[in-house]
């Protein structure tokens, strides 16, 4: 509320401005005045919104911003949010502000038949960069894929969905342990260039010793992983993808599909759905708001009997109240409480499944812990170096443990690295296909072919189901190939360029069968 004494202050600038500027002043010439000055305001915001989407992120997905006005985004980063109102918010109020008093000026002072001329200037000039503020805007929020999506129908999905309500799974009698590890924007062009990454230095050596250690899936001879396919470019929709083997998809022709509370894609069976109806117990952890994009209710809606995250820490006493680091608490504190997490579930007597997401190496260049190393003047590639050295500790910590023999761990990045970061911007060369990292360790399965493999990330579902010691008759599901035997996945079969070009597409199937159906 306003105090009386601020009150008071607006109403005697508002009486001066009254007396002294606006006196005497034609009202049609104050609204035109306004009328321009706001209008320019709009394009200018429309011009400076886009250049800054443009800079800071690297390739925009449409479907993933389609995808966020659903859900909340309260708690981003801090730096991002305070770009975009010093680049596009304020820089476009300061520059209306500066127009607005010369184009006032010049109205009150000039004659009335030089005003009639200016004012046709003005409406020129507004009508000018009207069209190049939406020509950028149309381009870079990539407006025609937008109409193309609300138009098309693309029968793909449906043609090359496996219910797995309708696959017979055989379970082996002794159920292994699960741990899945999404590692935020982790990516192998992070490996030095003899490693098949694009740096002189290898910033994650301990990640490529597991190379070695477990089964790894390759789209080359050595080091790869996944390509990255529309609808698997964010956290949510990497944890969609891997989990139940679709692309995440923001349809523009019905509502309520990810809006309403405790509902998220009710028509999917995802990999904790099948766990838990074996008798797994389930948790997830991260160290930020599971809330946020909907994350915490993908998981809950499916099968997750426990929810770790900023909040739960808090309000449990992991960590005080008034703690906040980047998003939520760093990976050191999540590793520590990861493991306090995985007795407890190891104690309840039950095969148990646990997905940690990590959150340091977000764009645009990550938060980098007290604790880790400065070996590097890039602030991201010290970021990245811990992160490696975090796994190493955390996984010499599980090796100790009776039950990691029995225990698949799945070490995944989520998605490719997003932004153009100060530190990265130079970073990938215009020739370099980027995947993401993936190694399995402990798997029941040994994998018929494991290098030169075109893969996505929805091939990781009936994947990881497989490593458990889990038959999949025809193994496939979703739009997922189980990649330890010899069976070719959709991009094997169909290629990139097409797969990615149907996905990008409206599916009625998709809206009807995962986002409007109730699960029995």
């Amino acid at each position: 509320m306003l105090s009386n004494v601020s009150l008071r202050n607006i109403y005697s600038f508002f009486k001066l401005a009254r007396i002294f500027v606006f006196k005497n002043l034609n009202k049609k010439v104050l609204f035109k005045v306004f009328c321009y000055t706001f209008i320019l305001f709009v394009f200018l915001f429309i011009c400076f919104s886009s250049f800054w989407t443009q800079k800071t992120f690297r390739n925009l997905n449409v479907e993933e911003v389609l995808f966020s006005l659903y859900l909340p985004l309260e708690n981003v980063e801090q730096e991002l949010v305070d770009s975009f109102k010093k680049e596009s918010l304020f820089l476009s109020l300061k520059i209306t502000f500066f127009c607005f008093l010369m184009i006032f000026i010049s109205f009150k002072n000039f004659h009335r038949r030089l005003f009639r001329y200016l004012n046709k200037f003005f409406v020129f000039l507004l009508f000018v960069f009207g069209i190049f503020s939406f020509y950028k805007f149309y381009n870079v929020f990539r407006v025609g894929d937008i109409i193309e999506l609300y138009f098309s129908d693309s029968k793909y999905i449906e043609e090359n969905y496996v219910d797995p309500r309708e696959v017979k799974m055989v379970f082996p009698k002794k159920k292994k342990n699960l741990i899945h590890i999404y590692l935020e924007s982790v990516e192998n062009s992070y490996f030095s260039k003899e490693l098949g990454g694009v740096l002189d230095e290898n910033l994650l050596p301990e990640l490529n010793d597991l190379l070695k250690e477990g089964i790894s899936f390759s789209n080359t001879s050595f080091n790869g992983g996944p390509l990255q396919v529309q609808g698997t470019t964010c956290s949510i929709s990497a944890f969609v993808a891997m989990e139940s083997g679709i692309p995440l998809k923001a349809p523009l022709r019905i509502r309520g599909s990810y809006g309403e509370k405790g509902t998220f894609l009710p028509g999917i069976i995802t990999l904790n759905d099948i766990l838990k109806q074996k008798g797994y117990s389930t948790s997830f952890m991260l160290g930020s708001h599971a809330h946020f994009m909907g994350i915490g209710d993908f998981f809950k809606v499916h099968s997750t009997d426990n929810i770790f995250d900023y909040e739960y820490a808090r309000e449990n006493g992991f960590i005080v109240k008034d703690y906040k680091r980047y998003w939520g608490f760093e990976d050191d504190l999540l590793y520590e409480f990861a493991k306090d997490e995985i007795l407890r579930l190891y104690n309840l007597k039950k095969p148990f499944s646990l997905v940690i997401e990590t959150a340091d190496t977000h764009g645009p260049d990550g938060f980098l812990s007290p604790r880790a190393s400065r070996a590097y003047d890039s602030k991201y590639m010290n970021v990245v170096r811990h992160s490696s050295r975090l796994i190493y500790f955390f996984l010499d910590w599980l090796r100790s443990q009776d039950f990691f023999k029995d225990t698949v761990v799945v070490i995944t990045g989520d998605h490719l690295y997003q932004y153009n970061g100060k530190d990265v911007n130079k970073w990938f060369p215009e020739n370099y296909t980027r995947t993401i990292y993936n190694v399995i360790l402990n798997s029941e399965k040994q994998a018929y072919k494991s290098k030169n493999r075109l893969f996505s990330s929805f091939d990781f579902f009936p994947t990881i189901l497989s490593s458990l010691g889990v038959k999949i008759a025809g193994d496939r599901l979703g739009l997922g190939t189980n990649l330890f035997p010899n069976r070719k996945t959709l991009l094997e079969r169909d290629g990139f360029d097409m797969v990615n070009s149907e996905l990008r597409l409206n599916s009625n199937f998709y809206n009807e069968k995962f986002i409007k159906k109730q699960k029995n």
